[in-house]
């Protein structure tokens, strides 16, 4: 058996992230690996490219939202080309943005995230392409709203892959009217863990959708960890 243990976002841009690896060595004999944003890009579109869901497509983006950052790869003729590590994950962008993540969200607050997301993207560097592309999502937020909608629409998940943008403005809006708790207890697929920084992981999804003219979004459960095996 072979373990690989890695940190990404939120470690790698940790002020004691080298302690943190130090802990995790300590604690379980395992080398933590922090891997650069590149590496993880890459890794996350070696992952897609395993999904079968996906093997009649030869040109697409790829794009992870994490806690601490957002992945997006270019991919033109099944192979990456372009890639760029932001740092607009959910749980970074809450705790900078949002005053009170237990409560409802506050609109000023929204469009604080919003135009930041859309400022950072600007001024990537990112090769954008003049047309929209088939787009392919992975993280922990697409595949919880993945689940949400699947129940609401009392289907599956397998058949509940593409998330359009006017049911997640939709899921914004009315989930963002809530507390914490509410959101909970209206969307049991929704951990409490997940639950503050909802909100925010809708408003970078939707302004990304937005920035790159595409209606919808392709999930897939081929992620990093599918690249780095």
């Amino acid at each position: 058996l072979h373990l690989r243990i890695v940190a990404t976002g939120l470690v790698r841009d940790s002020i004691n992230g080298k302690l943190f690896a130090e802990k995790v060595r300590d604690s379980t004999g395992y080398e933590l690996g922090i891997i650069s944003g590149d590496e993880e890009a890459v890794g996350i579109a070696l992952g897609v490219g395993t999904d079968s869901s996906f093997s009649n497509r030869s040109n697409y983006l790829v794009c992870d939202l994490g806690g601490g950052s957002l992945e997006l790869i270019r991919v033109e003729s099944r192979i990456v080309r372009s890639t760029v590590s932001l740092p607009l994950g959910a749980v970074r962008l809450t705790k900078r943005f949002v005053s009170n993540a237990n409560g409802a969200s506050v609109q000023s607050e929204r469009d604080e995230i919003a135009d930041h997301v859309r400022q950072a993207l600007c001024s990537s560097g990112f090769p954008f392409p003049p047309s929209p592309l088939f787009m392919i999502a992975t993280g922990g937020a697409f595949a919880t709203v993945r689940a949400i909608f699947a129940e609401a629409k009392n289907i599956s998940f397998d058949k509940c892959s593409i998330l359009s943008s006017s049911d997640l403005a939709a899921f914004l809006t009315e989930s963002g009217s809530l507390t914490i708790g509410q959101r909970v207890d209206r969307f049991p697929p929704l951990p409490k863990e997940r639950a503050d920084i909802m909100p925010t992981a809708l408003i970078v999804i939707l302004t990304l959708l937005e920035h790159f003219k595409v209606s919808e979004v392709h999930h897939s459960l081929k992620n990093l960890r599918f690249g780095l095996a």
